[in-house]
Order: structure tokens, then C-alpha cells, then sequence
């Protein structure tokens, strides 16, 4: 497995297949400075990442605060009671605003929580670990792709 801190690379390319992203090779959907090439991936997650491919695993390492939903104050909404044991029942809301998430950087890919990428679509430069990858318990133990969200 090969290990990244901060992953900076030599480069970083990104080759859009899709027309929403534009042309096959196009900078369009790229990072800030229009360049189509991404240099540094950085995971603003709260936990190594480990992105699988067919001959080997790499592992990117959390670097700097996690990027989170900011939630709404729970709302009481009852009470079950599992084998005698009061549980509360709350309803919760996050909010559309992100916390700790840095400014767009030229060159740079930010790996977030699906949940931050999607408050935020129309920011270029956030991914997500996408096509979970299970361990045979089921607990997932790293993702194959990295995901964005559809365009507003």
C-alpha cells in the first residue's frame, strides 16, 4: 500500500468523460485556474481513505479538520422503549452550511463526506470516496472511484 500525507503529486490529471463535464481532455469542470489538471489531493475527511485499484491500494492520509454539515439544534419528537430501556426519539436537521472547508486553491481536489460535496454542488474542485469496496463482514474498507456531484 502506498502511503500519502498532504499528496502532492507531480500532476494529477483529470480526463472528464462526460458531456456534462465537457469534451473528453477539456479543462472544463477542472479546478480554479482552468489548467484541467489537479495537483495536490487533499482529504478533509476524519479518516484515512483508501482508494483501490486492481494491483495495489493507496492510502491518503486526513489532512486538516474535517469538513461537516453543520447541524440544527435535535428536536424532541418522543420516546421508544427497547426492552424496558427509555431510548429518545429526536428530529434532526443539517443545515446548508459547511464548516471547516477551505477556499477553492488552484491545482487542488478536496476530498469531502458525500453529504458536503452535495450541499455544494456547484464547487468544482470537492470529490467524495465513491463505489465503496467491503471487506467480507461488510464493513467497508476503502472505494474504487472518487465521486462528485451532478452539476445544478
Amino acid at each position: 500500500m502506498r502511503k500519502y500525507a498532504g499528496c502532492l503529486w507531480d500532476t494529477v490529471e483529470i480526463v472528464f468523460d462526460s458531456p456534462a463535464d465537457g469534451p473528453a481532455g477539456s479543462s472544463a469542470g477542472g479546478p480554479a485556474d482552468g489548467s484541467g489538471v489537479f495537483v495536490r489531493l487533499r482529504n478533509r475527511t476524519p479518516h484515512p481513505i483508501h482508494i483501490v485499484g486492481d494491483d495495489q491500494t493507496l492510502e491518503i492520509a486526513p489532512d486538516g479538520p474535517p469538513a461537516r454539515l453543520v447541524l440544527a439544534p435535535d428536536q424532541p419528537d418522543g420516546t421508544l422503549t427497547i426492552d424496558g430501556v427509555p431510548v429518545p426519539l429526536l428530529r434532526t436537521t443539517a443545515t446548508a452550511t459547511v464548516a471547516d472547508l477551505p477556499a477553492p486553491e488552484p491545482g487542488t481536489l478536496l476530498v469531502v463526506a458525500r453529504p458536503v460535496a452535495e450541499a455544494l454542488p456547484e464547487r468544482d474542485d470537492l470529490a467524495y470516496p465513491h463505489r465503496s469496496v467491503r471487506d467480507d463482514r461488510g464493513a467497508v474498507i476503502g472505494c474504487r472511484a472518487l465521486g462528485r456531484p451532478a452539476r445544478p
